[in-house]
């Protein structure tokens, strides 16, 4: 497979936004890592039967390390030709490059919980064994670190698909936001960082390069699917300062096998599952949020009940009907006042398509109580 990159604009170290950037007194750049007792850089790549697309993951990196990086590599029990891909490399990476290996597979979660603990960087960055790193991206993260140091910066991404069509690219599918609010502006506003990570609705950890001290903080459901939802309050509460550049420095790959794309209902019950824990953690109501984060909040839980009333709408499993039960009470559980007040505030901002499309997917669990306006 060719290999696929994206050339992100170059980052300016001390942002474009109208407001000063305040620097802090000992930033990380390359005189102070001289005497750096870890990296500046933890890359924490969970592996697990990815030998089609690994090698491209580790040549995306390996073709940007500099003195500095470590990346850490957790091969979850691979029983593909995973393992041989690993150790080719690690004579091509030397040094910076660390193995772990889980004696047996224990998912996703557990993969980057033990990355978490076996990781030694100043910031940690995890990566998809399918996906990549854009070319330029790491010197884009250092400028970005050297100029403001934030504890939780944000970065975009852009999607490959084997089959790349003009509709794909209509859909933004080269340039994906995840966050919603000023670029390139140190924040420390709470609302600010919920209300732009969740109104775009993107809550992957690969978007989202932390301090050490900050990643350390979470840990990932082990056994359960939608875990980057989950932990996602955890992250935020660590962070005391955010920064985003809208440079697509993932390059997100869309294939077959991944979570979203061979939904069941055991997923389905974990991504309600990860949506009461979101919605009791930022619940705008017991939280010290403004209306936008309470609404960004709203909106995210919204648009995940609509896109699984979809789902299942669109399935006849013998579980449909235990599934829309479950997705009712969530609806019930979730936004008490139902989805009205929600779908007004959709229409507030302009959003008439988005919020005809919500009402349109809701209604199809029958529960016309609810959807009163």
């Amino acid at each position: 497979m060719p290999q696929v990159e994206c050339e992100p604009a170059p980052v300016q170290a001390r942002g474009l936004s109208p407001a000063p950037v305040q620097l802090p007194p000992e930033p990380i750049g390359h005189s102070a890592l001289a005497t750096a007792a870890r990296p500046w850089l933890s890359i924490l790549v969970p592996v697990y039967n990815v030998a089609e697309f690994l090698a491209d993951c580790l040549q995306s990196i390996l073709r940007q390390l500099e003195p500095g990086i470590e990346v850490v590599v957790l091969d979850d029990a691979s029983t593909d030709a995973s393992p041989a891909i690993i150790a080719s490399f690690q004579a091509r990476f030397g040094p910076a490059l660390r193995l772990i290996r889980h004696p047996r597979n224990r998912g996703l979660a557990a993969a980057r919980n033990s990355l978490l603990e076996g990781a030694a960087g100043d910031y940690f960055w995890f990566i998809d064994a399918d996906d990549l790193i854009s070319t330029g991206a790491i010197a884009s993260l250092r400028k970005a670190l050297d100029a403001v140091a934030p504890d939780l910066l944000t970065c975009d991404f852009r999607v490959h698909r084997e089959h790349f069509r003009f509709k794909h690219r209509l859909r933004g599918e080269t340039h994906r936001r995840t966050f919603g609010g000023t670029p390139r502006r140190l924040g420390t506003d709470f609302s600010d960082l919920v209300s732009g990570i969740l109104i775009n609705g993107q809550l992957h950890a690969w978007s989202k390069i932390a301090r050490r001290s900050v990643w350390q903080q979470v840990r990932f459901p082990e056994g359960r699917y939608f875990e980057d939802i989950a932990v996602l309050p955890m992250l935020l509460d660590a962070t005391r300062s955010h920064f985003h550049v809208p440079e697509p420095w993932v390059v997100y790959r869309q294939r077959s096998g991944s979570i979203l794309a061979s939904m069941s209902a055991e997923k389905i019950r974990h991504q309600l599952h990860a949506l009461h824990e979101l919605g009791a953690a930022l619940d705008p109501s017991r939280r010290a949020l403004d209306g936008e984060a309470g609404f960004a909040v709203q909106y995210f839980i919204l648009k995940s009940l609509a896109s699984l009333a979809r789902r299942l709408a669109a399935g006849h499993s013998a579980e449909s009907a235990e599934l829309d039960r479950l997705l009712r009470e969530s609806l019930q559980s979730l936004l008490p006042l139902g989805p009205g007040p929600v779908l007004r505030d959709y229409c507030r901002r302009g959003w008439f398509l988005r919020a005809g499309r919500a009402h349109a997917s809701l209604r199809r669990m029958r529960t016309p109580a609810l959807l009163s306006p």
